[in-house]
């Protein structure tokens, strides 16, 4: 029974040490205490390099890819910002606005000046307003996103910036997502995952960088960037052997770069063509 204890105590530090190393967060209340990351530092760290590809994880990029382009005096749109933005503009911008369709549960969301409640494909908000809209990890869920991208350009200053992530339809986990039904997604954050975020239903319309490329462009963007990452299997970690096939996915999709359409997230950088450099 020991035995067994230790095998299973060292593979929760193993896998925590990965997603340290990741640079993916990990919840406080894993109670990992600083003695026993020790000890696995000691176990561990030749199998960290080996297994992993060392990375800024994606939020970690998303969030430095909106900074740098956004001017000092900008206002930054964040387009379905739930509880908090994901960008931390505050203080390095003229105003950051929020938008989503559902009331936050608290009165104060992070990082937000102003919220506003609304609807993407109708956004309630005067033409040419914004310098900047970000979006994290929305796309994948909206039935028409044809249309919010238009929106995104009517509100959007000539040469304004719209930063978007999210999943790519090639990777594995989206498509065990496009497989199985909703109540199995529910299943799987409450039972599985224990996670306490709300789950929302996804459609992945606009998917594959391809995709996203094409109505960006048929919504008045040119694209600037796509950067295809994947920082590797946190879901995974409630399942050694899962977890493992998961790294070595990971490491393969990042050495090889025919590969990195197969990456999990997608980011993307678009700027509105202006009127005059159009004709």
């Amino acid at each position: 029974m020991k035995q067994e204890e230790s095998y299973v105590e060292k593979w929760l530090l193993l896998v925590f040490l990965i997603q340290c190393y990741n640079d993916i967060n990990v919840p406080r209340e894993n109670g990992l205490n600083l003695l026993q990351v020790r000890k696995l530092l000691r176990l561990g760290v030749p199998t960290l390099k080996k297994l992993c590809w060392k990375q800024k994880a994606p939020l970690v990029q998303f969030d430095e890819i909106a900074i740098n382009n956004l001017p000092g005096t900008g206002i930054m749109l964040d387009a379905g910002c739930g509880s908090r933005t994901r960008v931390l503009a505050q203080g390095r911008s003229k105003l950051v606005v929020g938008v989503d369709r559902g009331k936050p549960e608290t009165p104060c969301i992070t990082g937000i000046d102003e919220f506003v409640l609304g609807d993407l494909r109708r956004l309630p908000f005067m033409s040419s307003v914004f310098d900047m809209v970000v979006s994290w990890m929305v796309v994948e869920h909206l039935e028409r996103p044809l249309d919010c991208f238009r929106e995104f350009s009517r509100i959007s200053r000539d040469g304004g910036i719209v930063v978007l992530a999210t999943p790519n339809v090639f990777h594995y986990a989206v498509l065990v997502t496009k497989l199985t039904p909703y109540w199995f997604h529910e299943w799987a954050r409450k039972k599985v995952l224990k996670s306490p975020e709300e789950t929302h239903p996804t459609v992945y319309r606009a998917n594959n960088p391809e995709k996203l490329v094409k109505m960006m462009r048929d919504a008045g963007f040119e694209c600037v960037e796509i950067r295809l990452i994947d920082s590797g299997p946190a879901y995974l970690s409630w399942l050694a052997p899962a977890y493992l096939l998961g790294l070595l996915y990971h490491r393969l999709v990042n050495r090889f770069g025919w590969l990195s359409f197969f990456r999990f997230t997608i980011i993307g950088v678009f700027r509105k063509v202006s009127l005059s450099s159009s004709l």
